[in-house]
Formats: structure tokens, sequence, C-alpha cells
């Protein structure tokens, strides 16, 4: 077995006041099971000294991430985290893949032999600490911190609670090297780190708001607009320039980011406002949701008035958005990509780069279809067992703690438990448009997405009745015998 750590996970728990020995104890037993797991390397219990209240760490250690994540979603897991559970108050999980292990300069005989002796005698300990780059998983549990899918969110569960459009990743790693990024002070004017491109950045709604405010932290000159423009004023705070239309925001830069909401917005704010001031040779990076087909239009456009589209697709929820942990999908030209690499790896932990104009839009419809069936699904389940006569409560909890569950499922079940639909973290309005757009693409293709459709027709119908602003999850309560048991959606 490698004695360095290919994948560590590291979970922060605060718990109850008074709990400590029993935590501990409880925790020895749970860690004594999860270190039978074939590919578990080792595992650390660390008591914090944070405050007032009783923090912990645990850093455990896997072969790869392939093995932890079936292990998380295992049914063995659900039971630890029950038996966990309540112990804890709040807390966040991260996931590291070691870059970097540099071993020390030198070491004394005698600390050697020490060593030596205590592996002989102890299981391998957890390897080194990783290098330079994290690479987060789906997003931390919630902690009481304020994001579309895992969270430093107002999330579900302490362990693993998804962001609303957390996804599995793709095995190929994200981009690494980057430095850790300095943060803003509040009222403080914005400086510029040297070298870097001033940014226009236009649409700040959830996850744009989110993405501008990590672009001014890393020490960006940022010039924003959004139509609602209160929405840019924790930005200008921060120090970023606004700016009365999209064309006033985009003139004189040479990198416009979008995040706008649907296509006939793209069409209006790019075409029409943007294009006409921008030089010959700018880069317009498009984080909105589109059909593949409008992505491969754009570009097209874009190209014939000698300007270049970046597709970057972002998977995440908006605090992860805020804290540049998104995942970010490219399409487009690799030369285009790389050239605004900084900006990417500064909204997001991971950047992936999937080829032709497209196909970025084609992976995010994708993810979105997945996560539209499995808040359906849900929600017609427990809309079954509350008309047999099963506590709705009771039976949201059950679902999300069993090996039936995911981090998604987790996630939306705490907020169809609690009925919290706003603010949302992914509208059902954005959900009915995405998944109309990837039933018309498919289709286009030759493929019948029948279940599929039935869930958009779901969402349109919530859309209809006036919660279109809602979280995608508001739809269980237009789900049957689930809407009446709790009575009208305030």
């Amino acid at each position: 077995m490698a004695e360095t750590p290919r994948f560590r996970v590291i979970l922060r728990m605060e718990i109850q006041s008074g709990t400590q020995d029993e935590f501990e104890r409880t925790w020895w037993e749970v860690g004594s099971a999860i270190a039978r797991q074939p590919a578990n390397l080792g595992q650390t219990l660390t008591r914090a000294t944070e405050g007032d209240s009783p923090v912990y760490y645990v850093i455990t250690d896997w072969t790869d991430e392939r093995a932890f994540r079936a292990f998380e979603v295992s049914e063995a897991h659900a039971g630890h985290r029950r038996r966990l559970g309540k112990y804890r108050t709040s807390g966040e999980m991260i996931t590291t893949q070691t870059v970097y292990d540099i071993p020390p300069a030198h070491r004394p005989d005698a600390v050697a032999r020490r060593e030596a002796a205590t592996r002989s005698e102890a299981p391998p300990r957890p390897g080194a600490a990783p290098g330079p780059k994290s690479v987060p998983g789906p997003g931390p549990g919630p902690a009481s911190r304020s994001g579309n899918g895992a969270s430093p969110e107002a999330a579900s569960r302490s362990v693993s609670a998804p962001g609303a459009n957390a996804a599995p990743r793709p095995e190929a790693a994200g981009r690494s090297g980057a430095v850790p990024r300095p943060r803003a002070v509040p009222g403080a004017p914005s400086v510029a780190a040297p070298g870097r491109t001033p940014l226009a950045f236009i649409g700040l709604g959830n996850m744009g708001g989110g993405m501008a405010h990590a672009l001014l932290d890393s020490g960006r000159t940022l010039t924003v607009y959004n139509r609602t423009a209160a929405k840019a004023r924790s930005l200008v705070d921060a120090g970023a320039a606004t700016a009365g239309s999209p064309a006033d925001a985009a003139a004189g830069h040479s990198v416009v980011v979008l995040s706008l909401s649907d296509e006939a917005v793209v069409d209006d704010v790019l075409f029409t406002q943007i294009v006409p001031v921008l030089a010959p040779g700018s880069i317009v990076i498009d984080t909105s949701t589109v059909s593949p087909a409008y992505a491969r239009k754009a570009a097209a456009r874009l190209a014939d008035a000698g300007l270049r589209r970046v597709e970057a697709c972002v998977v995440g929820n908006p605090f992860q958005a805020r804290e540049g942990k998104l995942r970010v999908y490219t399409s487009g030209a690799e030369q285009d990509v790389a050239e605004v690499a900084d900006v990417l790896d500064t909204i997001g932990s991971e950047v992936l780069h999937l080829g032709a104009p497209g196909t970025a839009a084609t992976l995010k419809l994708i993810f979105n279809l997945l996560l539209g069936a499995q808040v359906a699904s849900l929600s017609e389940a427990v809309a079954y067992g509350v008309r047999t006569g099963l506590d709705r409560d009771r039976l949201l909890s059950a679902i999300a703690e069993s090996g039936f569950s995911s981090l998604v499922m987790r996630f939306r079940a705490e907020l169809m438990r609690k009925g919290s639909y706003e603010p949302a973290f992914f509208r059902s309005a954005l959900m009915e448009k995405d998944l109309r757009l990837a039933i018309e693409d498919a289709t286009g293709a030759g493929v019948e997405l029948a279940v599929l459709d039935t869930v958009r027709a779901g969402f349109a119908a919530v859309v209809a009745a006036g919660d279109g602003d809602k979280d995608a999850s508001v739809l269980i309560e237009h789900t049957g015998a689930a809407a009446s048991s709790r009575g009208a959606v305030s």
C-alpha cells in the first residue's frame, strides 16, 4: 500500500458542549469500522481550540477518490453518520488530492529509529499535507455559513451536503498550482494584482454575484453591471466599479464575463449591447446555461465579429461560487481557454476542457437532467408515503440517510423537510428551462427523453402556479398528498 495518500478527506465538526467524551468514544468505534475498508489508509481525530465550542477535525486518507466516493454513499457510512450526527451542531467537509509530498530535509537517527518503531507497532499514519492545490468535492456540509447544489451553504447535513447542482466529478484532475487568494477588505478599494487583466462582469444573480466576489477578492479590477442595480451594492462596497449599462461595463475591456439567465437575455445583452463596443480579439467568457445549438451559434457569430467565446459552464452553488470552488467545464478553442485560465482558476477549484463549442453546454444540461429527475422522484415517493399514513418529516429523513439517497437528494430532502424554498439555491423556473433545452437538444439528436419530459412538465406546473422563483425543491408541495400534508406554501 502506498505510504503517501492520493486522496484525503478533511471534516470539521462542531459538537454539542458536554458531549466530548461520548463523542470521542463513538468516533473511535466508527473510525475503527472505517479503518477496515480496504481502500482506507488511516484516520486522525484532532481536538481543536477554536473559541468556546468543541471543534474536531477528522483527517481520513484513501487510496483514490473512486474508493472514497463508493464508501461515501454506502449503507455502512449512512449508519456512521447517524451515530455521530446526534453530537454535531454543524460542520463542513472538503476533499483534497495530494499534489506534492516533500519529506523533511534531514532526520536525526534517534528520531528515525523512534518513527520506525512506531510504524512497526501501529497502522500506517496519514501522509504529508497536500500540496498547493486542493480539489474540493461536492462541497462542504452544512455549516452555518452563507450557495446552486454542497455548501459552505446553509445546507442539510454536516456531512457531505451537496449543492443544488452538485454532480460527480470526472476522473481527470482539475488545474493545479493555484496560490491562495487574498481576501478583500469590505469598503476598501480593489487593488489589482500586477499584470492581471481588468474584467467586466455582467449578470449578478445567485451564481454571477458569487463569482464576481471571488474575482474581486483575488485582486482583480472589476467593473460590474446588473439589471437590478441593488445586487451590485456589495461588490461596489468591496471596491468594484459599477456601470449604467452592459455596454458601459464592457467598453475598454478585453475580457468580459457573462452570467445571464437564458438565451434571449444573452442575445440582447451580448450581441446588441456588448459586441459593438469590444475591440477585435476580445474574449467573452460565457457562464450562462444555454442550449448546445445556441452555444455553437453564439461562438460563430462572435468569430464573425472578430471576437472569441470561451464557453464556461459552472456546476455548484452560490456559496461555492463565492468561495471560488465551482467546477468549470469549458468548450471552445484551447488557446482561448488557456489565455483566461487565471480567471477560470479563480472561480473554480476544477477546470476541465471538453472540446468544441456546445460540448460543455451538453454536459451541464445532463447534470441538470439528473438533478431534476432526483427532485421529482423524491417528491413523488414522499407523496405516496404520506398518502399511506407515513409521517412526512420522518420519511424524508429516512430517505436522506438511506443507501438509496445521493448527495443531491440528501440536500433537497432537508430543504423539503424544512419547507425552506427561499432564497432559492436553484430556481424552479431555471430548472424547467434547462430541462426543456436538454429535451429539445436530445430530440434533435434522435434520443427520446420521455421520463424527463414528464419531470419538465411538473416544473412547468410549478412555474405556472407562481412558484418559479422558489427553489426546485418546492416541487414536493405541488405533488399529490405531500402538498396537502403541509398546506399552502407562502
